[in-house]
């Protein structure tokens, strides 16, 4: 457990804790953007067999199809970008335009057996990678980390939506 964890009783927002949670903050702010620079190089480094935000489309779109304007929420992008990415992707085979079933008119955009494919390996060598850079790590501390990163994603995703 890190010096961060614990808040000996306290709110977050009194004495002690204050100057522990600025400190954290600190902490944190410093370490995320080496930990970003690091995935980053770690990324051009590595041959994944899609690009990060083809990998992040397919990942939405193996579950079920979607049409673009759902896909750029979700993904929290604007429609143009999508619509730039799907073009690339169907260029590529890894997915299709079809008319949406309910109406006819809309589009949806659906996985094909390529782009399925090609995702589930890029899936399994960046699993494969975590489990190598987190073998040391006992169960637990991997539960814990993955409901934090969960939460923080989430609180990411609110700040993106204010």
């Amino acid at each position: 457990m890190s010096e961060h964890s614990e808040t000996n009783g306290q709110d977050a927002g009194t004495g002690e804790s204050d100057a522990r949670s600025a400190d954290a903050i600190s902490q944190l702010e410093r370490e995320i953007a080496f930990m970003i620079r690091r995935l980053d190089s770690i990324y051009r480094k590595r041959r994944y067999p899609l690009e990060r935000a083809h990998y992040l489309a397919l990942m939405v779109l193996r579950e079920r199809a979607h049409s673009s304007g759902e896909l750029a929420t979700m993904l929290g992008l604007d429609q143009s970008t999508v619509t730039r990415q799907i073009v690339a992707m169907e260029k590529k085979g890894y997915v299709l335009r079809k008319s949406n079933p309910d109406d006819g008119r809309g589009i949806m955009i659906e996985i094909e057996a390529k782009g399925l494919e090609l995702f589930q390996q890029m899936q399994l060598a960046r699993r494969r990678s975590l489990q190598t850079m987190m073998k040391d790590w006992p169960g637990e501390d991997l539960c814990q980390f993955a409901d934090h990163v969960i939460r923080f994603n989430e609180a990411i995703k609110a700040m993106d939506e204010i």
